[in-house]
């Protein structure tokens, strides 16, 4: 089993229409534990280095049009609006969404507030602003799929 979502626009008369969040939860839900794992890409940029850590989805449920998926690291990733999906156990992408927020912990310091991280990234038409509590520099890019698991 998959999860296939329909892209926007263009759309044949009689396709089906693109998945809820609340939609996409649920099939998210079903497919656990057998939801493709790995390291994190967001419009192309890498959490982290290149298949340097890997998570796991715990848990998938929507709070009204944003798809909230938790993992096992005590990691949070909300996607606002997505689409294009292409979910199952060989592969996990998103290929569009209005904002993606990744909150973790910083690795190796206690589960508290002040030790949480976030990347949040808002797509203004093509361009996708990044803003980070996180130290470094990230550059993300419209041609790349909103949330990647490599």
């Amino acid at each position: 089993m998959s999860i296939l979502s329909q892209f926007p626009g263009g759309r044949e008369k009689g396709a089906p229409k693109p998945a809820t969040a609340s939609e996409l939860a649920a099939q998210v839900q079903q497919l656990l534990p057998n939801v493709h794992s790995g390291t994190l890409r967001f419009w192309g940029v890498w959490f982290g280095r290149p298949h340097d850590n890997y998570h796991t989805v715990i848990k998938a449920e929507a709070e009204g049009d944003c798809l909230v998926l938790h993992f096992n690291g005590e990691e949070t990733l909300r996607i606002w609006h997505p689409q294009a999906c292409q979910i199952d156990s060989g592969q996990f992408v998103i290929g569009l969404a209005s904002r993606v927020l990744w909150q973790w912990y910083w690795y190796g310091r206690p589960h508290a507030p002040g030790n949480l991280m976030s990347y949040d990234f808002i797509r203004n038409g093509t361009n996708i602003d990044c803003r980070t509590t996180f130290p470094g520099d990230s550059r993300p890019s419209f041609d790349e799929p909103a949330v990647q698991i490599h």
